[in-house]
């Protein structure tokens, strides 16, 4: 019963594990466990755990302010090489490069690149930033116009500025994300001619092609949007859009086509009121909780809750100003460092950056990283354990999380006891048996008993996934009929260092014959003794032999047998 109940356990270990997150089902207590995901993405954060996220512990932090900036809209920090690099382009027309060294929560350096030779201009807004080809690509749009950036192989170098299309409307927020093999760009065109609505930019294979565009049919559900996140559910896309201009939050459905022009759209109002002239969202994502962080023209900071699908009726909670007053939070970018989600915001209302703090913490022996897709981890706690994965955690490609169940099991023990005419491998039901004879395995002997065929050594290696045992039998086919005739011979000091004394009572004929078996069964020993008035009593030199585990047996005259293990130290 135990083994079938283990059984069970294990195949609903494999069929609750998230089909995301590569790695064994079961594991043996103690066991350097490597993980890895198929899921391609940004930015990666593995915990050892099941965590849930909770805003409790936000607070807020201004990292720059004016003499730094002057009139800050679109904002993007990206790592490379180790270091942090932020980028944020003026309304009137300049990019600053923001330098953070190695730690993303330092005072940075700023670094202003000017207007690259007059490209850029008044209502520079939106801002993004992604790497194709070992190459670095940035997108600012200015009004109706949007304008590629070149920065080579490296975020240290001042980018070229070309104009490459002017279809757009007022564009206020871009974002690039790779479909399949396609690059895509979303722009939310606040209003002008052809704007309140969202739109697609077509690259292609590069973003060095000049996009093609497509305003995505919205049927009125938009109005004057300023900022949008997408998330994927298992394929299927979403969009949630924040509009300025009836403070409403809108969602898109695109089914499993990002390139569909023509997504359900729905308007999710005001979810209880909370919205006040939304700027900025990201979302956040685990396994308990999908949830929007949502900066507001009036310094405060929403949390808007989806539970555990964005299908759901969402609901919202004022979170507060976190010390923040003035402000327009106008663009967020988040990143991680040190096992933490941060969230930096760019406030064109009080001309400062700011830093969100806590928007998400794992335990210390996590792991967070940028394209590092596997995770290693020593389970030493035995029973079910989940190792939990999160993926483009705030990002406006859309997070995901995934998880995994592994069972650890404790040392498996096991030991070859006899009933009858039947060997059966007690102790630790497991989930695979291998039994051999002298050393040579058995085919198809697979459960957990066996009915020996000839005398010798059998041997049964139990196991649960990489956790292993062995136990060996001297099997006699006559006189050892149960535990109580082993018992009757005493053989010590056990372990020895080569001299054993053997002693056994009862013996009913005068001479009896000793022998010694090794762990594959061949006989390295032979002995004549001679009871007296029933008694075996003597000695047995084995310091010749290497050391190791010995089967020692006591055979007489009338085919009586009895036997005993022994340690050779």
């Amino acid at each position: 019963m135990q083994k079938l109940y283990l059984a069970f356990l294990l195949i609903l270990c494999g069929t609750v594990a998230n089909a995301q997150i590569n790695g064994p089902d079961t594991v043996c207590l103690g066991t350097p466990v490597n993980f890895t995901t198929s899921y391609n993405a940004k930015t990666y954060a593995w915990a050892p755990d099941t965590i849930y996220t909770s805003t409790m512990g936000m607070s807020a932090t201004k990292v720059l302010q004016k003499g730094d900036l002057e009139q800050p809209r679109g904002m993007v920090i990206k790592p490379e090489a180790g270091n942090y690099y932020g980028f944020v382009v003026e309304n009137d027309g300049e990019l600053i490069r923001m330098d953070f060294g190695s730690n993303p929560t330092s005072t940075p350096s700023t670094t202003n690149l000017g207007d690259l030779g007059g490209v850029l201009g008044d209502s520079c807004i939106g801002l993004d930033i992604a790497q194709d080809g070992g190459s670095w690509y940035g997108f600012i749009t200015r009004n109706k116009r949007l304008i590629r950036l070149n920065f080579g192989s490296s975020l240290t170098n001042t980018p070229t500025a070309t104009v490459v299309t002017s279809p757009l409307a007022y564009g206020y927020q871009i974002t690039l994300v790779k479909f399949n093999s396609e690059w895509l760009g979303f722009v939310a065109n606040r209003f002008g001619f052809g704007g309140n609505n969202i739109a697609r930019l077509d690259f292609g294979n590069s973003l060095t092609n000049v996009p093609t565009m497509t305003t995505i049919s919205t049927f009125g559900a938009v109005n004057a949007p300023v900022n949008f996140s997408l998330f994927n559910d298992n394929g299927a896309w979403y969009m949630l859009v924040v509009n300025l201009g009836n403070g409403n939050l809108t969602r898109f459905s695109f089914s499993t086509n990002l390139k569909n022009n023509s997504p359900a759209a729905i308007s999710l109002g005001n979810p209880n009121n909370r919205l006040f002239n939304p700027r900025a969202i990201s979302i956040i994502a685990d396994e308990n909780d999908l949830y929007a962080l949502i900066t507001n023209e009036s310094s405060r900071v929403t949390k808007v809750s989806f539970k555990n699908g964005i299908t759901n009726t969402p609901t919202a909670t004022d979170l507060g100003k976190f010390s923040i007053d003035g402000s327009k939070i106008a663009f967020t970018s988040t990143l991680w460092h040190n096992n933490q989600l941060y969230m930096f915001g760019s406030s064109y209302g009080d001309t400062c950056i700011y830093r969100y703090n806590n928007i998400y913490s794992l335990p210390a022996n996590s792991q967070t990283a940028l394209a590092n897709n596997g995770f290693s981890q020593t389970m030493n706690k035995k029973g079910l354990q989940t190792v939990t994965l999160h993926c483009d955690q705030g990002l406006t490609s859309g997070p995901r999380s995934f998880s995994k169940e592994v069972f650890v099991v404790d040392a498996v023990r096991i030991a070859i006891k006899q009933w009858g005419d039947t060997l059966y491998a007690s102790g630790t039901p497991c989930d695979k048996y291998v039994w051999r004879f002298n050393n040579v395995e058995i085919p198809g002997a697979e459960d957990d008993t066996l009915i020996p065929t000839q005398e010798g050594i059998y041997s049964v290696t139990g196991s649960i996934s990489t956790c292993s045992d062995i136990s060996t039998f001297q099997y006699f086919s006559v006189g050892v009929n149960g535990v109580a005739n082993t018992q009757s011979l005493d053989v010590f000091p056990n372990p020895s260092t080569g001299l054993v004394n053997i002693k056994v009572n009862g013996i009913k004929t005068a001479n009896a014959n000793i022998k010694c078996y090794n762990m594959l069964g061949t006989l390295v020993a032979v002995k004549e003794a001679t009871a007296v008035n029933g008694t075996v009593n003597t000695t047995l030199d084995m310091s010749a032999l290497p050391k190791g585990t010995y089967h020692i047996s006591l055979q007489t005259a009338d085919g009586s047998r009895v036997a005993k293990q022994v340690v050779l130290q």
